[in-house]
């Protein structure tokens, strides 16, 4: 563990137990899979977006903003409403990114407010406001990225590295860093892409990392689709965790752990359909649309009318016919 925690002075938390100390040292958070705020240029969230219910329209809200395909020039997963120039798809910079991941009109109600669905760091953040003096912007900062991208990506790395300077230059200290879950990767992928990373970070606090795999959970993402037992279809998932990055990187082979990931299938066996009713069905399909105009020439070049998409974003299926 050398490799990322050299000796050095014993830890001491009396700098950061005075309420009225200007002088804490900086902190950073930084969230783990699916736990930044992603935007599109409408203002409308991309994830996770209110559009909870009913069920299907979950599934149409994800496949619009976060389908994509990673780029061959830069390596960087793009979303295909992006990649035909009709909006984009960042994460929602500071604590507002990470803070609450669920802003549902129905979380808001006195009754269930109260639970705090889908709090995230905001709760932590408000410890170290009131409890310590921290202050957003001033020594106490967030890292929010785009979860679906590979973590070793300049785009990321530049980012992360721009808000450690920042923080340092603003303080006068070095940064204590805590990573949740894939964010912690995202931080020991800086510490070996950069060798004087020490200049920069003087803690490095891991919660729930997965060091050794994120389990089968992540392992079945790409193949079959992971939804992290949230009201949309497996299969939707697996359309951003396949072609994305961050799945790859929630399940790199641990130099110094032994342990391995393993995925176990079950075989179901299917319930065997009569004859009879499988020739129904087919008989029936086939009088259902037997009755359809043939009056479409099938060799004539399909027009899309993107006037119908002047004050609203484009649907999935339109990014994937106009291209």
């Amino acid at each position: 563990m050398t490799e990322f925690f050299p000796a050095e002075e014993p830890y001491n938390l009396e700098g950061i137990t005075d309420p009225d100390n200007l002088f804490n040292p900086p902190i950073i958070l930084i969230p783990g899979v699916c736990g930044s705020l992603l935007i599109a240029d409408n203002n409308e969230i991309a994830w996770l977006n209110e559009t909870l219910t009913p069920y299907p329209q979950t599934s149409a809200k994800l496949m619009q903003y976060l389908y994509g395909s990673r780029d061959p020039i830069t390596n960087e997963f793009v979303s295909f409403i992006e990649r035909q120039g009709f909006s984009s798809v960042k994460a929602v910079p500071g604590l507002p990114g990470c803070s609450r991941l669920l802003n549902h009109k129905l979380t808001r109600l006195p009754g269930i407010a109260q639970k705090r669905l889908g709090v995230y760091y905001e709760t932590f953040a408000t410890y170290l406001s009131e409890k310590f003096g921290y202050r957003e912007g001033v020594n106490l900062f967030a890292f929010t990225y785009d979860w679906r991208q590979a973590l070793h990506i300049p785009s990321i790395q530049n980012a992360f590295e721009e808000l450690l300077k920042t923080a340092c230059r603003t303080t006068g200290q070095r940064c204590i860093v805590i990573g949740h879950s894939m964010g912690g990767l995202l931080v020991t992928t800086y510490m070996r892409l950069h060798l004087d990373w020490n200049d920069y970070i003087a803690k490095f606090v891991s919660l729930g990392v997965p060091y050794a795999g994120s389990g089968a959970s992540g392992l079945i993402a790409a193949p079959c689709g992971y939804n992290l037992r949230m009201p949309f279809r497996p299969r939707v998932a697996r359309g951003i965790q396949g072609p994305g990055g961050s799945m790859a990187c929630l399940n790199l082979p641990a130099i110094d752990i032994a342990f391995r990931s393993c995925m176990f299938l079950r075989l179901a066996e299917k319930p065997q359909v009569p004859l009879m009713a499988t020739i129904t069905s087919q008989q029936q399909n086939h009088e259902q649309y037997k009755d359809v105009s043939r009056q479409t020439n099938l060799h004539e070049p399909l027009k899309l009318n993107r006037q119908v998409y002047k004050t609203k974003p484009q649907t999935y299926p339109h990014c994937f016919l106009w291209k």
